[in-house]
């Protein structure tokens, strides 16, 4: 009978190791660049096989003031258009 894979203690096991993810603490089998797939798709992503997505620039509201004068400026352009 045919076994999948080398017993325990074979001298195949590096060759079976070679075939895994090259990031450290991955054991997933390797897909493209010695990466699985996960890390393959952050490289193709980020740049970066172990990074994340880049920080988000911080969204700053409009004041209050800045809100009320578009819609100051709306209305006025909505009254010229309809006299």
């Amino acid at each position: 009978m045919q076994r999948n894979g080398p017993a325990p203690g074979d001298s195949n096991r590096l060759a079976i190791e070679s075939h895994r993810c090259t990031v450290e603490g991955c054991s997933k089998r390797r897909k493209a660049r010695g990466w699985c797939g996960a890390h393959y798709m952050r490289w193709m992503r980020w740049g970066n096989p172990v990074g994340t997505a880049p920080p988000k620039p911080p969204r700053v509201a409009p004041s209050h003031a800045e809100v009320l004068a578009e819609m100051r400026e709306a209305l006025a352009r909505a009254e010229e258009v309809g006299t």
